[in-house]
């Protein structure tokens, strides 16, 4: 586990966000804002081929804490490559670099939105991802919302061995269910909101298999709800979810490094 750094009593890693849709210029200000805010790592996630493109080319880019790539085609994107054949093949070829720590965001999602694809078609190019992630050996990371029993079962069916279910608002017997599996959860701000309901759930899930999120540029964590969301608010997740499990903050910060490392296989 790296050490604290100087003039950081507390170092947190945000292990999910959304930074490959902005320019250069913003992705840098978010990341030297992170550091202010005693964030050490981020790990950028990916929706489509185009982003993952980005995400993994940013990786290369001299920043003043540690980022990663997590690379692949998200729920909403679904409708516009269940047909492709190629885009898998593209998505292998940049999943093959080093900073690529994992396949994702993928799975499915059962909200019905109506700019969301029908089942079937998410279906489809979530096993393709399932199998990429099992031909390259790298984690998978999914969204679940209103599906999690399906996608944990798709997931245990196909011999997943490496699974994070991010953004996770499920029930305390679902979390239980996902980390008898070995699999990891996160939560993002959605755990400092009001009447959140998720403190039980929080609790069921072992600390060895707990990681915090912010999910931006989304689900701005309080004091910042309603506004654009960026790593540097990570530390509001993390010190609420200390709370609901009675840890020392900066005890939990390390045990979120840990986890990160131990499931991403990096180094913070």
């Amino acid at each position: 586990m790296g050490k604290y750094k100087k003039g950081f009593s507390i170092m947190w890693v945000d292990t999910h966000a959304h930074l490959a849709s902005v320019s250069y210029d913003e992705f840098m200000q978010k990341i030297i804002a992170a550091k202010t805010a005693g964030v050490v790592g981020v790990i950028n996630v990916a929706t489509n081929i185009d982003e993952a493109k980005i995400a993994v080319e940013r990786t290369f880019s001299e920043t003043p804490i540690k980022t990663f790539a997590v690379i692949g085609v998200c729920v909403p994107e679904s409708e516009n490559f269940y047909e492709d054949e190629d885009w898998i093949e593209t998505l292998e070829n940049l999943a093959l670099s080093e900073n690529v720590v994992a396949i994702g965001e993928t799975g499915m999602d059962g909200s019905q939105k109506s700019d969301y694809p029908p089942l079937d078609k998410q279906a489809v190019v979530f096993d393709k991802q399932i199998a990429l992630s099992k031909k390259i050996n790298k984690p998978l990371v999914v969204h679940s919302r209103m599906l999690d029993e399906k996608v944990l079962e798709i997931c245990v069916s196909q011999g997943m061995k490496d699974v994070l279910f991010h953004c996770f608002t499920g029930s305390a017997q679902m979390a239980k269910k996902i980390t008898d599996n070995g699999y990891f959860i996160s939560f993002s701000g959605i755990t400092t909101f009001k009447n959140s309901g998720l403190d039980e759930t929080i609790k069921a899930v072992p600390i060895e298999r707990i990681l915090v999120e912010t999910d931006s540029p989304w689900l701005a964590p309080s004091p910042f709800r309603g506004k654009p969301n960026e790593p540097a608010f990570v530390r509001f997740v993390g010190e609420k979810v200390s709370q609901i499990y009675g840890i020392n903050k900066e005890k939990f910060a390390e045990i979120i490094q840990q986890n990160a490392e131990n499931f991403f296989a990096v180094s913070f």
